[in-house]
């Protein structure tokens, strides 16, 4: 009928409209409307293909583009730019290119799968200890929300080198120059700080209304002795809204009074590897002078638990289990993650699980001791 197309027309039409934006998406030249209908008629027949670069199975649509191209690559954008150098080195030095990369790429992908097993191994671990945790202490209301597993800070002194000092006072130079350049911090482009504090607006709200989560969360925190303080490096998370905030509290704040704040709470020692205001007894700062991306920052496994609570009448006793790398270390090595302590906390008590010699759980004054050899082995097994 005249006006109206045919639904081969439509069809095609369609699939042409489809094709045509994922080519131009990938850069490549639109199919015209043959190859398309033959390409979509007529799927792939033979075994599924991998990527010459990442090994990974090509998907069928990938499949229909690689057919215009010199290399069977995935739809990544790391082996879409493998493929682009291959249009500017000569043949040799790309074949040369490539095995290296590849090489590059197995390695990633083994240091991701021993991670993995040990992370899975890890779950196994914590369950199992959680288990002996309720047998021993004839638990039932432990549940598995109650388990906690936190990271370790660094804890070892060194003495604060001078160079880190100056890097420090340079990026306070930066923050506070910035700031002065706003009349409040409405005004201040928004960095890290500015999300950062609407969450701990929300969080203070949570807070005010059930204490007992908040203390329960600060002891999460202070067994793990900042592990999440590890990339705090010589900035702190300081930024320009943070300080035009502490300038917009208080007016009579000018830049040499918060330079002097900043740098006259630095300590003699500080912890290696970690945040410059992280001292022997935890951060030098005053929460308030602390920016806020600090202030409300909780690992991913507190936030969880927190998550559980609706209110201070849902906290019970809570296991919590420390392994020895940072919170940072954790998510991206493929190194094992030891046990570090066992912990029972209880309204107003805090029972520490060690161990000593033998096989058998006894409790000693307001601790509970593992009787075994100077490892965590018992519990672990």
């Amino acid at each position: 009928m005249h006006g109206h197309a045919d639904c081969g027309t439509i069809f095609t039409n369609y699939f042409y409209n489809c094709f045509y934006n994922y080519s131009f998406y990938r850069n490549l030249k639109p199919y015209n409307n043959r190859e398309i209908i033959m390409g979509i008629a007529m799927p792939y027949a033979g075994q599924q293909q991998s990527c010459k670069v990442c090994g990974s199975d090509i998907s069928y649509l990938e499949t229909i583009n690689n057919q215009r191209r010199d290399l069977a690559i995935c739809g990544s954008v790391e082996c879409q730019n493998v493929l682009r150098q291959k249009e500017l080195m000569p043949a040799a030095a790309f074949e040369v290119y490539l095995v290296s990369y590849k090489r590059v790429i197995e390695q990633r992908q083994k240091r991701v799968e021993i991670r993995d097993a040990l992370r899975e191994g890890e779950r196994d671990q914590n369950q199992r200890i959680f288990a002996r945790l309720k047998d021993y202490f004839q638990a039932p209301e432990l549940k598995p929300e109650n388990l906690v597993v936190i990271p370790t800070g660094h804890v070892q002194q060194v003495p604060l080198r001078q160079d880190r000092v100056e890097k420090y006072q340079v990026h306070l130079e930066k923050i506070i120059a910035e700031a002065m350049e706003y009349k409040s911090v409405d005004d201040v482009p928004h960095d890290n700080n500015h999300e950062a504090h609407e969450k701990l607006l929300e969080q203070e709200k949570r807070f005010a209304s059930q204490p007992r989560l908040k203390e329960i969360s600060d002891q999460f925190c202070m067994l793990c002795k900042g592990g999440c303080c590890a990339r705090g490096q010589e900035h702190a998370y300081l930024s320009a809204s943070h300080i035009r905030r502490l300038m917009d509290q208080d007016p009579d704040l000018t830049p040499e009074a918060l330079m002097d704040v900043y740098l006259s709470r630095l300590s003699d020692s500080s912890t290696i590897n970690a945040c410059i205001n992280q001292g022997p007894m935890g951060c030098v700062l005053p929460r308030e002078w602390r920016s806020s991306t600090c202030n409300q920052f909780y690992c991913s496994t507190i936030k969880k638990y927190q998550s559980g609570i609706a209110s201070d009448s849902d906290i019970t006793n809570v296991a919590v289990i420390q392994r020895e790398q940072s919170l940072w270390n954790r998510n991206y090595n493929s190194e094992p993650n030891a046990v570090t302590s066992v912990t029972i906390l209880a309204h107003n008590e805090i029972t520490q699980v060690s161990v000593v010699a033998g096989q058998e759980v006894v409790a000693v004054d307001e601790s509970v001791y593992l009787d075994d050899d100077s490892s965590h082995e018992a519990l672990q097994k």
